[in-house]
């Protein structure tokens, strides 16, 4: 439904404009508009399995690396 300029597909995120593509019978890339209004989305996307605010993930994500670094440096020590 949306492959811009590459003969190719994508995933992208169910939104409005996916909407308004299908209903509209998913028309060749030079009969559509807002071309570059897709949420496009990647294998990943299907990990997401809750909505958290921006700092909750940069703290989890310090967080684990703190743990990480600590792992490595004791597996040093040793």
């Amino acid at each position: 439904m949306f492959n811009g300029v590459w003969d190719a597909t994508g995933r992208v995120l169910r939104n409005s404009t996916v909407e308004m593509r299908e209903s509209a019978g998913r028309p060749e890339s030079s009969l559509r508009s807002g071309e570059g209004l897709p949420n496009w989305a990647g294998h990943g996307v299907g990990l997401v399995n809750r909505i958290q605010p921006p700092a909750d993930i940069i703290k989890e994500i310090a967080e684990k690396a703190v743990q990480v670094m600590r792992k490595a440096n004791d597996l040093i020590r040793e």
